[in-house]
């Protein structure tokens, strides 16, 4: 049986300072994750990846705190495995680092209607700001709030220079029309 698993990637090297996310080359982040995905991954995977950015700011009492930095990440489904440890070189793919401490999140998806809720979860309009802080529990904690307006203006202009769907990775799969196909050759199973 293929499964289908929702994946959260975020690559330590799409990192940027404040200011600085217009250094961010899209087409070469979606090109180097697709080469990656190619080389490691079975030939009958595919995937439907989006990319996203948050704005992270660390409010820990930590003794090294991470600085303020946008973080360009990748969510979406990856299917045509058979078994979650197929999944496991996204894992050697992209490495921890202080700012990034688990850069990939793999789940599997059991309920089909999850897959469109994932898939468009990083297409939308209103994009956050991440606060790390220290919980009462000591524990190191995170929350949502919005950009402040210099953020926004920022991505904003940053995002202007893509279509939504220039910010869609399309491994193995196609925009044909207004529907998605497999490129999977004859003969390979897709999930």
């Amino acid at each position: 049986m293929n499964n289908l698993y929702a994946v959260s990637i975020i690559p330590a090297n799409m990192a940027r300072e404040p200011g600085g996310l217009s250094t961010l080359p899209l087409p070469n982040a979606q090109e180097r994750l697709d080469r990656g995905l190619r080389r490691y991954l079975p030939p009958c995977a595919w995937a439907i990846l989006a990319w996203d950015a948050s704005s992270n700011h660390d409010e820990t009492k930590r003794e090294k705190r991470i600085p303020t930095h946008w973080q360009g990440h990748w969510y979406g489904v990856i299917g045509g495995v058979t078994t979650k440890a197929e999944l496991n070189v996204l894992y050697s793919m992209f490495p921890k680092s202080p700012a990034v401490p688990r850069p990939v999140q793999i789940k599997e998806i059991t309920d089909p209607s999850d897959v469109m809720p994932i898939v468009s979860y990083a297409m939308k309009g209103s994009f956050t700001r991440r606060v790390s802080y220290t919980a009462p529990n000591g524990r190191i904690a995170s929350r949502k709030v919005h950009l402040k307006a210099r953020e926004t203006a920022e991505l904003m202009s940053y995002l202007a220079q893509y279509s939504p769907t220039d910010r869609l990775l399309l491994f193995r799969v196609r925009r044909w029309a207004y529907q998605l196909m497999s490129t999977v050759r004859v003969g390979e199973k897709l999930g």
